[in-house]
């Protein structure tokens, strides 16, 4: 098995069960991980009356391995999100299709091993947001429904547990109207969270002994909300069989309760770390590999400006002019993202003075989209004609990056009919690499794993996954196999400090290399259009990234002011190492700022300026930094902020940690500084501290 390529490689960490599928959708699966270095034993696969069940002699063997075979075109698709359950498994690819394992036999009223699962299709033709499974059933989400299919318990004979099996997937009605961004099964129930932070759950038996819902009957679609006491604001959760987690963005704890330790905890217990949501993520199509794109906080509005800013006349400083039709582009963002468009704006090129530039080589779509890709890194084609085209002209203007995604894309849409015109276009490209089929050895390393005896490397060159050792017991790989999708760099990151809540976010693919190129191209002088001059010294920068980015900008370089006009603007009104970082900030959408003196002039800076996204930037930052010594300090500014959310929210935080340490701070410098009506006040108010005026006050979190 391990001398074809691996389409999905995914692990249940908590029962030590692996399925493996192959790319012609041969399908693996074993029971324990663990190598057994002695142990002997014999797989029969045997063909028989229901078409793809698995058969094995497992006579004295405690743990086997066994295959199937299914008839499913995986060849030219790829698995984008998958999840686990003890012994099923969902996944999804990226033409949209779902796929599942199902285990019972004989008109599905029995249920049966691991090794007789078949592997079924289900067409929910709506864009999939989040998925889910349990022992034997399956919750997906789209934009605007919500959909379960599975076993189904009867109300009346709920301790009975008898079942019926659907395949068809049923709408949870209650979720109508409702945005589910994540759900987490457990055994034989669900917990579901909104984008508002409201938790729902239904499900087994277990979800009535472990709430506090004992007389509310869960019908499997009728979920119910939970409300958690003194819990508000939930950013995350997760379900590890019978135990829950959730995470509330109020105060950054998480509360745990169901089956700790084998006991039944019904109140939420509060943690302050945990890996729990690592595990679950990685069963629960929740990894950073499933949510690649997804980018969040700052980054996202970076390129999301970016989209914005493509085709825009307003900000544009050049138009392209293909079959007659315009494309307003901006030549510093076209310079920072193609080396070919680098080489056309150096100085001395009649390119780079130019305003409006004839191109008649290529079509107005396919020369559009390549544009497009600069600023957005990702391709919006379909047409197998389109994209050869777009292959070409990658090709030929050495766009390598665009070269790999136009050919993931074509692999896609490669039929019977069509194949002849690719085989013909390859003969005549010139990027000897994209015409190898098989690919000898493995190249610029970007992330390890190891379980047990297995081991995994990730190439950032081709995005695959290389993976050898001992898979299962007396079976060592010393050849590398290729893989496409696993879940083992999320159980091998959860075990070893490389969680997502411990590493920041890492961006892949093309969106990765739009911040990377918008990152380099900050303080470059050698594309720079403009020089900021602060405390005599020299920032490089690109009036077209600073429109594009800030609102305070895009009014400083309207068509009829003098900034307009200038390559050389003084500001006399920041320090140079603050001024920097707001600059920087715009190309990066981070701060790299530990200062806390120098985040409050920051924090000073994006409130004139009117950034409110560097202002909840600087504010997570500052509350991190908050000490006995400079809380009062910071109590000083707020009162002279003019954001009156952001002025609200840290006067609250000031309050909590005054309360809490009030002893310590009326020591401190900061607090003798104080005006004495000032003082007067907070004393008055933290001797009151412990009373219900406080309480209710909203100066807590």
């Amino acid at each position: 098995m391990f001398k074809k390529k691996i389409k999905m490689f995914i692990v249940n960490i908590y029962h030590s069960d692996v399925f493996l599928v192959t790319q012609d959708v041969e399908k693996y699966v074993w029971e324990d991980i663990r190598p057994k270095i002695t142990l002997n034993f014999e797989v029969q696969s045997t063909d028989n009356e229901v078409e793809n069940e698995i058969v094995v002699n497992h006579e004295n063997l405690s743990h086997y391995i066994c295959y199937t075979s299914h008839k499913i075109d995986w060849s030219n698709t790829k698995i984008v999100k998958a999840a686990t359950n003890r012994i099923n498994f969902l996944a999804l690819t990226d033409d949209g299709k779902i796929y599942y394992t199902h285990n019972s036999i004989k008109g599905e009223e029995e249920e049966c091993s691991i090794h007789q699962m078949n592997i079924h299709e289900m067409n929910i033709n709506e864009e999939i947001t989040c998925m889910s499974c349990g022992s034997n059933f399956y919750v997906v989400a789209t934009n605007s429904h919500t959909f379960y299919w599975g076993f189904i318990y009867n109300n009346s004979d709920w301790m009975n547990r008898s079942p019926w099996f659907t395949f068809k997937p049923h709408k949870i009605s209650r979720f109508t109207f409702k945005t589910i961004v994540k759900i987490a099964c457990g055994i034989d129930y669900t917990l579901a969270l909104t984008d508002k932070g409201k938790l729902y759950g239904w499900g087994g038996y277990f979800f009535k002994t472990c709430s506090d819902y004992d007389n509310i009957y869960h019908d499997v679609l009728s979920p119910i909300r939970m409300n958690i006491i003194n819990v508000k604001n939930l950013s995350d959760i997760a379900v590890i069989d019978y135990t829950n987690f959730v995470k509330s963005s109020k105060d950054g704890l998480v509360y745990a309760w169901g089956f700790i330790f084998r006991r039944n905890y019904k109140k939420p217990a509060v943690c302050e770390y945990t890996n729990g949501f690592d595990i679950s993520n990685s069963m629960t199509a929740h990894s950073p590999m499933s949510v690649a794109g997804k980018f969040i906080n700052e980054e996202f509005h970076v390129l999301n400006d970016l989209e914005t800013a493509f085709n825009d006349q307003s900000t544009s400083d050049l138009t392209i002019r293909v079959e007659k039709q315009s494309i307003y582009v901006h030549k510093v963002i076209l310079k920072i993202r193609s080396t070919y468009f680098r080489s056309m704006f150096q100085p001395n090129y009649v390119e780079s003075r130019q305003s409006v530039i004839e191109n008649n080589y290529y079509r107005y779509v396919v020369y559009k989209k390549f544009l497009e890709y600069l600023y957005t890194g990702s391709i919006n084609l379909s047409s197998f004609k389109n994209l050869l085209d777009l292959l070409q002209l990658a090709d030929a203007l050495c766009e390598k990056n665009l070269q790999m995604d136009c050919i993931r894309k074509i692999k896609k849409t490669i039929n019977v009919s069509n194949v002849m015109y690719l085989f013909n276009l390859i003969n005549d490209m010139n990027e000897g690499h994209h015409k190898e089929v098989k690919i000898n050895d493995v190249k610029k390393l970007s992330d390890i794993a190891v379980i047990d005896y297995a081991n995994f490397v990730k190439s950032s060159k081709d995005g695959l996954v290389y993976a050898w050792g001992f898979f299962s017991f007396r079976r060592n790989n010393k050849k590398s196999a290729v893989c496409e999708y696993t879940n083992a760099f999320d159980i091998s990151n959860s075990m070893t400090a490389h969680s997502p809540m411990s590493v920041t976010r890492k961006f892949i693919n093309e969106e990765f290399h739009v911040l990377n190129d918008l990152e380099t191209a900050f303080n470059d002088q050698s594309t720079s259009d403009l020089t900021i001059m602060v405390e005599k010294q020299s920032i490089y920068v690109h009036k077209v990234i600073l429109k594009i980015r800030s609102t305070y900008f895009r009014s400083m370089f309207q068509t009829n002011y003098v900034e307009n006009r200038q390559s050389v603007i003084l500001n006399n009104y920041y320090r140079y190492v603050i001024y920097k970082k707001f600059l920087e900030y715009l190309y990066t959408g981070s701060i790299n700022v530990l200062s806390f003196k120098n985040l409050l002039d920051l924090l000073q800076l994006a409130d004139a300026l009117c950034e409110k996204n560097l202002q909840m930037d600087c504010i997570r930052k500052i509350k991190k930094t908050i000490n006995v010594s400079n809380v009062m300090y910071l109590f000083n500014l707020i009162n002279d902020m003019n954001e009156e959310h952001h002025k609200e929210e840290l006067m609250k935080y000031c309050f909590n940690f005054y309360f809490k340490n009030m002893a310590a701070v009326i020591r401190t410098d900061g607090f003798e500084e104080l005006d004495v009506e000032t003082k007067a006040m907070l004393i008055d108010k933290g001797n009151t501290f412990f009373s219900s005026e406080i309480s209710s006050s909203g100066y807590l979190e």
